[in-house]
C-alpha cells in the first residue's frame, strides 16, 4: 500500500504545472517600465517647473509704469480741467536679479540630481527585482526536482524492503527526506511568489499584471577597481550625496537672495 501511494505522489509531483503566467517581460523592458513610474514623473515634472522658474527669473522684476490723471483744477477764480501725465521705472540695487537667476539655476541643479536620483533608483530596484525573480524560478525548478527525485527513492527503498533486502529504519529515513524536499519546494514557490510580487511593483504593474521574468541570470565578477577608487567613485556619484550638495548650494543661493532684497530699490520718473 505505502508503495503505490508513494508511486502516486511522485507521478503528481512531476506534473505539477509552473507558476502560470502569460506576462513575460524582458530586463530591457522592466528598466523602462521603471523609468515611467509616477514617482519619477513627478521629479521629470518638478524639473519642468524648475526651467520655467529659470526662464522667469531672467526677466526684470519690475516693468515701466505710465500713469494718466485727469481732473478739476481751480485757477484765478475759473474750474478747469486738469490734466498730468507720469512715467516711471524702478531700478533694483543690490543684485537682486542675479541673485533670482542664481536661485533658479541651483533649484533647477536640484531637480535635476532628483530626476537622475529617482531614475537611478527606479533601474536599480528593477534590476534587483528581476533577477531575484529569475533565481526563485530556478530555486523552484531545482526544489521540485530534488522533491520528486526523494520520492522515487523512498518508492525504491519501501520496494526493496518488500523484497526483503531493506529495513524500516531506511524506509522511515527516505520518508523524511520526501518531508524535507517537500518543504524546501513550498518555501521556494512562497518565496518566488514575493519575488516577482517585488518585480511588480519595482516596475509600476497594474493590479491585472503578473509579471514573469525571461532571461539569462546575472554572471557577477570581481571589481576591476580598488577600494579606494570605489570609494571615491561612490563619494562623486552617490546620488544622496549629489542631492545634498545641490540642496546646500540651492540654500546658498536663497540666503544672497534674502541679502538682497533687503537692501532698497532706486524709482525714477518724469511727470508732466
Amino acid at each position: 500500500m505505502r508503495i503505490h501511494w508513494l508511486v502516486a505522489l511522485a507521478t503528481g509531483i512531476t506534473a505539477l504545472p509552473h507558476a502560470a503566467s502569460a506576462d513575460t517581460i524582458s530586463l530591457a523592458e522592466a528598466l523602462a517600465r521603471a523609468e515611467a513610474r509616477p514617482d519619477v514623473a513627478v521629479a521629470a515634472a518638478d524639473l519642468d517647473g524648475a526651467r520655467g522658474e529659470r526662464t522667469q527669473a531672467r526677466l526684470p522684476f519690475y516693468n515701466p509704469e505710465l500713469a494718466l490723471a485727469v481732473g478739476p483744477r481751480m485757477a484765478a477764480g475759473t474750474v478747469g480741467v486738469g490734466f498730468e501725465a507720469s512715467l516711471g521705472q524702478v531700478v533694483e540695487l543690490g543684485g537682486k536679479r542675479g541673485a533670482r537667476r542664481a536661485v533658479a539655476a541651483a533649484r533647477e541643479d536640484l531637480a535635476q540630481v532628483r530626476l537622475a536620483s529617482s531614475t537611478r533608483q527606479a533601474r536599480l530596484a528593477a534590476w534587483a527585482a528581476f533577477h531575484l525573480a529569475l533565481v526563485g524560478a530556478a530555486r523552484v525548478d531545482s526544489a521540485r526536482a530534488l522533491e520528486t527525485l526523494a520520492v522515487e527513492v523512498a518508492a525504491a527503498t519501501a520496494t526493496r524492503q518488500g523484497l526483503g533486502g531493506g529495513t524500516q529504519l531506511e524506509v522511515n529515513l527516505a520518508a523524511a527526506e520526501v518531508g524535507r524536499a517537500r518543504h524546501d519546494r513550498v518555501d521556494a514557490e512562497t518565496r518566488v511568489d514575493h519575488d516577482r510580487a517585488a518585480l511588480a511593483t519595482a516596475i509600476g504593474a497594474r493590479g491585472d499584471e503578473a509579471p514573469e521574468p525571461s532571461g539569462p541570470l546575472p554572471a557577477f565578477a570581481a571589481p576591476a577597481a580598488s577600494l579606494d577608487a570605489l570609494i571615491a567613485h561612490a563619494r562623486a556619484e552617490r546620488p544622496e550625496l549629489q542631492a545634498a550638495a545641490a540642496t546646500v548650494a540651492a540654500a546658498r543661493a536663497d540666503v544672497d537672495l534674502a541679502d538682497a532684497v533687503a537692501r532698497p530699490d532706486l524709482r525714477l520718473g518724469v511727470s508732466y
